[in-house]
Formats: C-alpha cells, structure tokens, sequence
C-alpha cells in the first residue's frame, strides 16, 4: 500500500523521533551506569565481601558465626579456628531474627548447610531502630537472576529491592553505608579483615549508644523461627552474647530474660558475657568504642575468652 506524501513525511518524523530517543535512552543508561560504578568504587564496602562467600564461595565453611554489628566486629573466626574447621563470621550491622531468617534460606541455598552455627544475641536483637536492617535492603549484593526473581514480585519489597540494587541510588553519600548503624569508615580497620570479620580502631572513651528501642514483634516472632530451623537442619547451635561496657550500658535484665527464656525453650547453651559469664572485660573502658562495640583491642581479648569457653563446653 502506498503512502500518501504527508503520511510519507510525518512516518519519517515520527521513526526520527524514536531513534532520537533511543540514542537518548542509550546514552543515559551508560551515563547513569557510570556513575553507578563510580560511587560503588568510592565506597569502603565492608559488607561485600561477605555476600560474595555466601553467593559464590568455591570453599564453604560449614561453621558459621552470626549476629549485629557486636558480632561483625567483636568476634574474630581466627581465635576460634582450628586445623581444618574454618569459621566465617557473617555478621552485620543493624540485623535481627528477622534478617537472619532469610539470609539463611539463601546461604544454605547458594553457600552450604551449616553443621555449627555460634548466633550472637545482644540486648538489642529483638528491638527496632532506624538502622533496623532488612535483607531485602541488600539486594545489590544478590545474583542477578534471584534479584530478577524478586524484584519482578507484585509485593511492597519489589520496590524496595530495586530502590537499593543500585549504589548510586541507595549510598547517596559515598562515604556512609545507608544501612550501617557503625557508619564511619575511618573506624574499620580493613586490613585486618579476616573471613568476614572487620576490627574497629580504638576511639578513646566509651559513649552510650542508644537502647530505649521498643521490641518488634515480627522479630521477636522470627527468632524461635530461626532457631527452629537450625535445628530442624541439624546445626548444632550455641548462643552467645558479646560483653559490653557495663559502667555505660546497664545490666540489661529484661532483654536478656527473654533471650535466656528462648534459649532455655530451645534447650541451647547461652554464654552471656554481661550476665554469668560477665569478667574484667565489662570493666576496661579501652576495649571499647561505645557501650555495646568491642574495638580491636576488646575484640581480641573476648575472641579468645569466647574461643577457650568454647572449647571447655566441647562446642568446636
């Protein structure tokens, strides 16, 4: 069919129009993967290396540590390692039940099985804060074709998985992790990361951080989720909780009732380093950098307490 010479003419600008937006489109996707990359290379990623073990490990560890930033940064796998049983500490800052109840679903689905898990649980595992961090909330971290899998949901979490899949999107500020409740770089000591544990440097005298957080009940409702599915798994689970700077903190005596009531429920051992296990570490203000963070000098002497207690009680 032939087409009249106005109809001829306005086809021609019409497909000129399109291949203009598409050389538009192009160039902005590039630009904007760009700058992407630039603010994902400006960035100290702390948390990135763990994700790469858990998602593409070629060696797993079937020992693993989890827990809040108290456990990223307080717990050393290498104090507790023996020969040929190696651990990953795969701690994060701001995490909960709730967190570690989907990150394990994929850690077992893309990583290994755990034989041992050592779960830390401070007194503010149950709380929620502004930092709260939720696993949908590190979806740059995840394989493409799981991000695909959930991100293409018709859930409120799609949004938010594609929301943070990009650097430039979700670290506005290059230089602050949007879901680190520790966020200032200068504080890691990088160079002594080891198998997903980051020290802290020491910042002089210990401030309270805040503990005034009401209880989730999604997370109070997820713990005994998550321990029941370790167990169901046939971990051997050992519960813990790093010490803190009790002159600044407090004893904490309801929250750790309700983790002990938990433990005693699930009939695991719970080492609590604030309760009767608490020692001259609670006492040296220069082990930590607030009232709940061990800095590198507390996160040594505790790794070797934790190691040796461990070790008593036959659970390595």
């Amino acid at each position: 069919m032939l087409l009249s010479p106005g109809l001829a003419s306005r086809g021609g600008v019409l497909w000129d129009a399109v291949a203009l937006a598409a050389r538009f489109g192009v160039g902005l996707v590039f630009v904007l993967g760009l700058t992407d990359a630039l603010v994902a290379a400006a960035r100290t990623d702390i948390f990135a290396p763990k994700f790469q073990v858990a998602f593409h490990g070629a060696n797993p560890c079937s020992r693993v540590i989890l827990g809040t930033s108290h456990v990223f940064h307080g717990v050393d796998p290498h104090a507790l390692e023996l020969p040929g049983q190696a651990l990953y500490n795969f701690g994060f800052n701001g995490s909960n039940p709730s967190y570690f109840l989907a990150f394990y679903t994929d850690l077992c689905r893309f990583y290994a099985r755990p034989s041992l898990v050592l779960l830390g649980l401070d007194p503010l595992f149950l709380k929620r804060f502004a930092w709260s961090r939720r696993y949908v909330q590190d979806s740059e971290y995840w394989p493409g074709p799981l991000f695909l899998q959930r991100a293409t949901r018709v859930d409120a979490d799609a949004g938010t998985a594609w929301l943070n899949r990009f650097p430039l999107v979700k670290h506005r500020d290059p230089l602050q992790d949007a879901t680190a409740c520790v966020p200032a770089r200068s504080r890691f000591l990088v160079e002594k990361a080891y198998r997903g544990y980051v020290p802290m440097a020491p910042q002089g005298t210990p401030i309270l951080e805040g503990t005034d957080f009401p209880d989730d009940p999604g997370f109070t409702a997820d713990l005994p989720v998550l321990l029941g599915r370790l167990k169901a798994d046939g971990a051997r689970v050992v519960l813990f909780q790093t010490p803190e700077f009790l002159a600044v903190t407090g004893d904490h005596h309801a929250d750790n009732a309700k983790l002990a009531a938990v433990a005693r429920r699930f009939e695991l051992p719970f080492l609590n380093y604030n309760a009767e296990r608490r020692s001259e570490l609670n006492r040296e203000a220069r082990l930590f950098n607030d009232g709940g963070h061990l800095n590198v000098l507390g996160s040594e002497r505790f790794s070797r307490r934790l190691a040796a207690d461990l070790r008593a009680g036959h659970f390595l």
